[in-house]
C-alpha cells in the first residue's frame, strides 16, 4: 500500500506508521525506500527529544491534516534541528509531506512522504491529492482494529443489508459522511439517503444514538 501512494502523492521514500495507543516499533511493512535504522531512531526519540523543536510542524500538520515541512520550516529552521541532522539529513530527504491519520479527535498512526534532492518540490496537487487520501487510509482494517474493539452492527440492527452494516460501523467509529462516501466508493449524498434507512431500522434519530447502539452490542 505504501508503494502506491507514494506513486500517487508523487514521493520517493516514506513511511507509514502507528504511534498510538503505543508506540509501535517500526517494521519492514511500514516503510519504504528509507533506511529502518534511522525511523526507529525517529521513533525513540521522538518525545524526548524531537517533538519540542517540531512542534510547529506537528501543529500545523493537526490543523491541516497534512503539510509540506518546507512551507513551514525553512531551510534555516530545518538545519538547526536535531531531527534534521540525525534523521532527514542522513537519508537526503530534501523535502517532506508529512501528515496523520485518525478516527475523529484520536490520532493514532503518522505517515511521512519524502523527496530526495533529486526530485522536484511537493506541489499544491500533492497536498491536495493526500488530503482525499487520508479518510480512506484511516479505515484500512490494519489500523482501525488496533485502537478500535471489533464492531458488528449486523448484528447490533437487525435486517441491515451488507451497505448499511458498513456504513453503520464507520458512523460507530465517527466519521462523517463524506469520509465514510470516501472510504466505501459512493457520494456524501448515497450515505445520508442510507442512514436515513439505517435511523429507521434502528428505532434512532441521531447518529450519536446509532453509535451508541452498536457500542453497547460490543461491549
Amino acid at each position: 500500500m505504501l508503494r502506491d501512494l507514494l506513486g500517487w502523492v508523487g514521493g520517493d521514500g516514506g513511511f507509514l506508521q502507528q504511534i498510538t495507543p503505543y508506540h509501535a516499533p517500526p517494521d519492514e511493512g511500514t516503510f519504504h525506500e528509507l533506511d529502518l535504522g534511522y525511523i526507529a531512531k525517529c521513533f525513540a526519540g521522538w518525545d524526548a527529544q524531537y517533538v519540542g523543536e517540531l512542534a510547529p510542524l506537528v501543529g500545523a500538520a493537526a490543523a491541516d491534516g497534512v503539510v509540506i515541512d518546507a512551507r513551514v520550516l525553512d531551510t534555516r529552521a530545518r538545519a538547526r534541528t536535531a531531527f534534521y541532522a540525525d534523521v532527514m539529513c542522513p537519508q537526503r530527504v530534501h523535502e517532506s509531506l508529512m501528515g496523520f491519520i485518525g478516527i475523529g479527535e484520536q490520532v493514532f498512526a503518522l505517515w511521512m512522504m519524502r523527496r530526495s534532492a533529486r526530485t522536484r518540490s511537493f506541489t499544491d496537487r500533492s497536498l491536495s491529492i493526500a488530503r482525499t487520501l487520508l479518510p480512506v487510509i484511516a479505515v484500512a482494517d490494519s489500523l482501525i482494529e488496533r485502537v478500535r474493539p471489533h464492531v458488528n452492527a449486523d448484528i447490533a440492527i437487525p435486517r441491515l443489508t451488507r451497505r448499511e452494516s458498513d456504513v453503520a460501523a464507520l458512523v460507530a467509529l465517527g466519521y462523517t459522511n463524506r469520509e465514510i462516501g470516501l472510504a466505501l466508493g459512493s457520494s456524501p449524498f448515497t450515505v445520508r439517503n442510507q442512514l436515513v434507512g439505517l435511523f429507521r431500522k434502528a428505532q434512532v434519530t441521531t447518529r450519536a444514538e446509532l453509535a451508541a447502539i452498536i457500542a453497547r452490542h460490543g461491549d
